[in-house]
């Protein structure tokens, strides 16, 4: 009987020939049976060497202008990518659904443009990110409260971020520049979409505006970027049709070469060498920044641990990056608050900031916040949970109080506790020698802290005194 091999074909009489494809290597088996392989076994074996041989060469890095040269080797793997690729259509289609049918003109900008101009896909950072571009004329809509409420009536998305950071629009005057970008997330895939204002201040040319990083030396805490004026045109984009900005807003953008190259860059990096960024309202020399105002040259966010501060001192700033990340989960806890008519107010570190210079001590790492234990509930802690984790931010709980985190990652936070009633005063039964009168505590005030108004205790500086000490309130490195 001729061997069974799915390369041979049996002819009888023992007897049988190679199949189509297969062939003899010259080898034996261990019983002496002569080893036959498939054609296209050997031509896949060649090809695996020879990627085994030009693998280190993929795995170095080209660095041009402070940017990765993104090569097909430094891609995702093919199916996860073309998986993320489809989720981001999705969010882009979602937005632009929404955009539509509440008559909202828009453009695509910024990544999103690049990558539908340069590589009609999403740009290979924008995959790795999950985030999107776009942008508005100011002058073709201004109405920045009907906006929010659109987008608060859309199941598809939640309004996560407003910049620069403000709590209901109370600092006043409103204008419309004082709002310059806001940032969603698309419920379902969690995927970031930014909106842009651009504004057209008669000069000849649009502006528009960023945040965070080197924007905290600047004026009002952004970086202010001039474009040349341009007409938003059509694109093709996934075989469907969208507005986006043109390729002069690309290369004004990222420069009139540069833009053409894909790479991915750190946003600290392609702000400093940004080539349309207006540098003559910077605070302080480039140079000076990380001395200056402990700005950390690899941010914190999202999607990283929060900055490292293992070695904590009084004398020791924090972080700008923190102190953003932290107005951010402030924002969103105090939103929360509002829309559930909770009362609070700021207790500890948080209070005597808002006391002593309306803002953070300049040494701290974390907001803390009183709740009335009559709101104090397992309900509300639930509500807030749930909400907490659907705009990107971690509940923990920590015993007798919980906190609020930027992220899951990050774990820079906003502490609540409880203010429990005993007898004519408040105690915060995890803080030891806690105990506020409830005339000193109630009615509540307003107080500045850095681009909010807060609630505060009634008798403010007698309820510091009574925690730090009778000069808290002029001594500037009082520790809290």
């Amino acid at each position: 009987m001729v061997r069974k091999h799915q390369g041979i074909i049996q002819s009888g009489k023992n007897k049988g020939k190679l199949k189509k494809g297969y062939y003899y290597i010259g080898k034996t088996t261990s019983t002496g049976l002569p080893i036959i392989k498939n054609i296209q076994e050997k031509s896949n074996k060649k090809n695996n060497k020879k990627f085994v041989k030009n693998k280190s060469d993929k795995k170095k890095k080209i660095k041009q202008n402070g940017g990765e040269i993104i090569s097909p080797s430094s891609s995702p793997d093919y199916s996860l990518r073309q998986s993320k690729i489809n989720k981001m259509k999705q969010v882009l289609e979602d937005a632009v659904d929404m955009f539509t049918k509440n008559n909202i003109p828009y453009m695509l900008s910024h990544g999103t443009a690049l990558g539908a101009h340069r590589d009609k896909t999403f740009t290979e950072c924008d995959i790795k990110q999950g985030d999107l571009d776009t942008s508005i004329f100011s002058w073709e809509y201004s109405d920045i409260k009907k906006l929010k409420e659109i987008i608060k009536n859309d199941s598809r998305f939640t309004l996560s971020k407003i910049y620069p950071f403000k709590y209901n629009d109370i600092i006043l005057p409103f204008t419309l520049e004082s709002i310059t970008e806001l940032s969603l997330i698309h419920n379902e895939h969690k995927y970031n979409f930014d909106i842009f204002f651009i504004y057209d201040f008669n000069d000849g040319y649009y502006y528009n505006y960023t945040f965070h990083g080197l924007c905290d030396t600047f004026k009002d805490n952004r970086c202010k970027y001039k474009i040349r004026k341009f007409e938003k045109e059509k694109i093709s984009f996934f075989d469907k049709e969208y507005y986006t900005v043109p390729i002069s807003f690309l290369e004004d953008t990222y420069g009139k070469e540069d833009w053409k190259i894909p790479k991915c860059t750190t946003y600290w990096d392609r702000l400093k060498t940004s080539p349309n960024m207006i540098r003559d309202v910077m605070r302080y020399n480039i140079n000076d920044i990380d001395q200056k105002l402990k700005i950390n040259p690899n941010p914190c966010n999202c999607n990283t641990a929060r900055c490292d501060y293992r070695n904590y001192n009084i004398k020791n700033a924090s972080n700008k990056c923190c102190v953003n990340n932290l107005l951010s989960t402030l924002g969103f806890v105090l939103n929360f608050f509002d829309k559930y008519n909770i009362p609070y107010c700021a207790v500890r570190g948080t209070l005597l900031g808002s006391i002593r210079n309306q803002k953070f001590i300049h040494f701290d790492t974390d907001i803390d916040l009183g709740l009335f234990e009559e709101h104090y509930t397992s309900d509300m802690i639930e509500k807030l949970q749930k909400e907490a984790m659907s705009n990107g931010h971690q509940y923990q709980n920590r015993g007798s109080f919980f906190s609020i985190a930027f992220s899951r990652t990050n774990n820079l936070h906003v502490d609540i506790y409880k203010l429990k009633k005993v007898e004519n005063y408040y105690i915060i039964e995890s803080i030891k020698n806690s105990k506020y009168y409830i005339s000193d505590v109630l009615p509540l005030k307003k107080s500045k802290f850095e681009y909010f108004y807060i609630n505060v205790p009634n008798n403010s500086i007698k309820i510091l005194e009574s925690d730090y000490g009778k000069d808290c309130i002029n001594y500037f490195e009082n520790k809290k």
